[in-house]
């Protein structure tokens, strides 16, 4: 080929590659699960995936230079307060106006910034329910209807399947977790009050250490921790009766975590009035994003009107979406495979409507630390007591408060 013929393929490649160029592709970030969806709505995007750790690590750093590399980032709800009042996301109020009335109250407000912008759009649930062993039952001595009753049932019941010889939870923080959600009213932030100024004073934060610190001290929870080897046994074995979690743990149990267990596990509700919520997720948009580009796709991830392959997608991997119409299947094919005799829907919609309506604050991360892990472990080895715990913390969080600046 001579100089002038290759001057001219150059050429004719550099057309083609701009032809191509003039029809960018969604660039999306996402984790988990969701990264194995098979649907179109990712065919027809540029996706990255990771897990839960190395994408929200990649993601805080990306967006933190107020620049992203994608458009859509996918969001642990517990991560939603880093984001929301701290980095200039696009603001999606009108986008979602049309969407908002089909998904769960409680995931719409969980979105929506201090300012009331609607920053970010739910998408997964990880509405709290209580996995229980159906064959052990009988012999820890304790009844479905206990377990799933009032914080003194559900004390009780603990007590008597420890002298059985069986744990009713696989950590104490999930029942402290559990006690403070089934607390909280509707419009509340969790630890702020109505002013969104920290306060910590309510009783029932000072109630729900007292009622966890009793599991720890009477050693009526395994106390395995999570992700570790300790933990997944524990689900593989039989000692562990209960376990309180998101529901995205079905997932986790029937393809890696206890896949022998077949129709052992079933489900209910959590003791107490109201569920907790252990995750889920949102979508966020990059402040510079084309929203002619992406429009599309985030049409079919919030609102793909093939509901069928839709619920298939997340069915597939025991994900619960926070849209409403989306409930009436979910024990049709994943949920029967594994669970054991278990209405399924009634469970989680009954779960999730009782779930209280969340505000969220900017130091939610920061306060879920102090509260839920670093003052806890203080306060059941005994190395500080409750009110000086609660004491301390309120000081420590008005302080990061105080130097807090929200965009």
């Amino acid at each position: 080929m001579n100089i002038q013929h290759y001057l001219v393929a150059v050429f004719t490649a550099a057309v083609g590659l701009t032809a191509i160029a003039e029809d960018p592709k969604p660039t999306i970030a996402t984790f988990g699960d969701y990264g194995n969806f098979k649907t179109q709505w990712f065919a027809q995007s540029d996706v990255t995936s990771n897990d839960w750790g190395t994408h929200h690590n990649a993601m805080i750093l990306d967006i933190a230079s107020n620049l992203g590399t994608k458009d859509i980032y996918f969001v642990d709800d517990g991560q939603l307060g880093v984001y929301l009042n701290r980095f200039e996301l696009m603001d999606l109020t009108d986008y979602f106006a049309d969407y908002k009335s089909n998904f769960y109250p409680y995931a719409v407000e969980k979105g929506i910034d201090t300012l009331g912008k609607q920053r970010a759009i739910p998408m997964g649930s990880g509405v709290g329910v209580q996995f229980y062993r159906t064959d052990l039952m009988i012999a820890a001595g304790v009844s479905i209807e206990q377990i799933s009753g009032t914080w003194d049932q559900y004390l009780q019941a603990a007590r008597t399947a420890k002298q059985n010889g069986y744990y009713i939870v696989d950590n104490s923080d999930a029942i402290l977790r559990l006690y403070v959600h089934s607390h909280l009213e509707n419009g509340a932030f969790l630890f702020e009050d109505e002013n969104g100024a920290y306060n910590l004073d309510r009783d029932f934060y000072t109630q729900a250490y007292e009622f966890a610190k009793i599991f720890h001290d009477e050693a009526l929870a395994f106390e395995t921790g999570m992700w570790n080897d300790n933990w997944y046994g524990a689900y593989r074995g039989d000692k562990l009766l209960a376990s309180v979690q998101g529901i995205w743990l079905s997932g986790h149990l029937s393809v890696w975590i206890a896949p022998d267990q077949i129709n052992k596990f079933a489900m209910a509700q959590t003791p107490g009035t109201k569920s907790g919520n252990w995750g889920g997720t949102h979508l966020i948009v990059n402040k510079n994003a084309d929203m002619s580009v992406i429009k599309p796709i985030l049409d079919s991830l919030i609102g793909g009107s093939d509901k069928a392959d839709y619920q298939a997608e997340f069915n597939e991997y025991g994900i619960v979406s926070t849209r409403i119409d989306m409930l009436e299947n979910y024990n049709e094919v994943f949920y029967k495979n594994y669970l054991n005799q278990t209405n399924v829907n009634s469970v989680i919609k009954k779960s999730i409507q009782d779930l209280a309506i969340i505000r969220t604050h900017p130091l939610d991360q920061y306060a879920q630390t102090l509260y839920f892990t670093q003052y806890y472990q203080m306060v059941i080895n005994d190395e500080i007591s409750i009110d000086e715990a609660i004491t301390q913390m309120n000081q420590l969080l008005a302080d990061r408060l105080a130097e807090l600046t929200i965009n």
